[in-house]
């Protein structure tokens, strides 16, 4: 797709997409590098599978040597502590299992990845260890029509409508129930707050 620059636009990767997204988590959970621990490697491995898929996509040759070039620099960033025949060996990885792309909840069972993680730092090409798909969905439709109902509240509140409670508040002051009850306005409305007032008969409220 041309930009209005003239240049052309890079296509997407979906793969490109989750290697900024690990490199934010990492970031996060981390700042940065990775500590040398026994889990170190679940980001490596993951951002192996990302340049195999990122190298074949492109049409480029898919070798030990092509994804251990561009993991050593991406390690040498996040993960100092790997060695070369470490970074070779997760790249050979790669390679036997390129051509099924992980799906993103396998990614985030691996990365331990939860929720809250995941929506404060915006990614969606990671599922998460803890909420599923399909309660992701639900949620996010909750979200939005929640935002909906906001929005719609300010529009009508800019537009000068009332609220609920404004409207309710008027009703009751041109009806004047306390007239009925044969009590005082503001006896009407401390019994109100306090729950006072039922179905009861108008002699039984004025009691």
């Amino acid at each position: 797709m041309a930009r209005t620059d003239g240049r052309r636009r890079a296509r997407y990767s979906r793969a490109q997409h989750r290697r900024r997204e690990i490199e934010r988590l990492v970031r996060h959970r981390h700042g940065l590098s990775v500590p040398a621990t026994d889990d170190a490697d679940i980001y490596v491995k993951a951002i192996a599978e990302c340049y195999a898929s990122i190298l074949a996509d492109g049409g480029k040759p898919l070798t030990v040597d092509s994804i251990s070039d561009r993991l050593q620099l991406w390690t040498d960033r996040w993960a100092p502590h790997l060695t070369e025949p470490q970074v070779r060996d997760i790249a050979s990885r790669a390679i036997r299992l390129h051509g099924r792309f992980l799906d993103n909840e396998t990614v985030g069972r691996r990365l331990r990845l939860l929720h809250a993680e995941r929506a404060a730092l915006k990614i969606t090409r990671i599922g998460c260890c803890d909420v599923d798909r399909a309660a992701r969905k639900r949620l996010a439709k909750e979200r939005k029509r929640e935002r909906d109902r906001l929005r719609a509240a300010a529009k009508r509140s800019a537009a000068g409508a009332k609220t609920r409670a404004e409207y309710l508040a008027g009703s009751v002051e041109r009806s004047a129930p306390w007239k009925a009850l044969g009590i005082s306005r503001r006896a009407f409305y401390y019994r109100r707050k306090k729950g006072l007032l039922t179905e009861a008969s108008p002699q039984e409220c004025a009691a």
